[in-house]
């Protein structure tokens, strides 16, 4: 990993400086993203949450597919509490995967795969849970593509951001806080059950506070600094 810490600016332009910024710790400093990724996970019931459904489907076994596995933490932990499922993790982004394999390296049940979901869909691979934390729900606004990889009373978990009544709001534009909103109301559309969870951030965590400063810009952090930091998590899910 490049030892060269990314440049904190003072505030982002718009939102297009934010999703380059995230794009840029995401491909380029995987370890200053990792914080973020890895604390918004821990310090929520989303880990609970996810083996609760997979319980309530009586999965105990099988084959899981992560989208945008990312540094692995996700996939790490339910690994973890699934021991006689197989995890999948996909990414495009090699450094990342790197961190993920170093993380789970002792974990028998993962392996990781530089690819995407669309390379997935065109050799007709199936697996019995599908989902994607922060990934691009744009997939399923272009025909459920996450559900076209899925066996069939296959399981399909989504989350992503709330985007509104939260603290996390405040460190965004207006543009994309309407598009979490759009991307709930599809979401129930396509008749998934959507429920949110929060996080609870502890921004007294300077390693924390400082990976959050390089997405958003030091001046919001800064103003908008508080412990605990709520963010809304949407959890998404529906059997196909």
């Amino acid at each position: 990993f490049m030892n060269i810490k990314p440049e904190i600016i003072d505030e982002p332009e718009n939102y297009e400086t934010i999703k380059a910024n995230f794009a840029d710790l995401y491909h380029n400093y995987p370890e200053v993203y990792d914080v973020f990724a890895k604390n918004q996970i821990m310090q929520s019931p989303l880990l609970d949450e996810i083996e609760g459904i997979l319980t309530n489907y009586n999965l105990e076994s099988g084959n899981c597919l992560d989208i945008g596995c990312g540094t692995g933490v996700m996939i790490e932990q339910l690994a973890q509490r699934f021991p006689k499922i197989n995890f999948t993790g996909i990414d495009p982004a090699i450094t990342s995967l790197e961190l993920a394999r170093k993380r789970c390296r002792s974990c028998e049940n993962i392996s990781f795969e530089q690819s995407t979901i669309e390379a997935l869909e065109n050799n007709n691979k199936k697996f019995d849970v599908v989902f994607s934390t922060w990934g691009h729900i744009h997939w399923n606004e272009k025909g459920g593509i996450m559900e076209q990889v899925v066996h069939k009373d296959g399981i399909v978990i989504l989350v992503n951001n709330w985007g509104e009544g939260d603290d996390f709001e405040k460190l965004w534009p207006q543009e994309p806080l309407k598009i979490f909103k759009t991307r709930r109301e599809l979401l129930e559309k396509a008749e998934y059950e959507v429920k949110k969870i929060d996080s609870l951030l502890n921004l007294e965590n300077a390693s924390l506070f400082e990976a959050m400063s390089r997405i958003f810009g030091e001046r919001p952090m800064k103003a908008n600094r508080k412990s605990p930091f709520q963010i809304g998590i949407v959890l998404a899910w529906k059997q196909v």
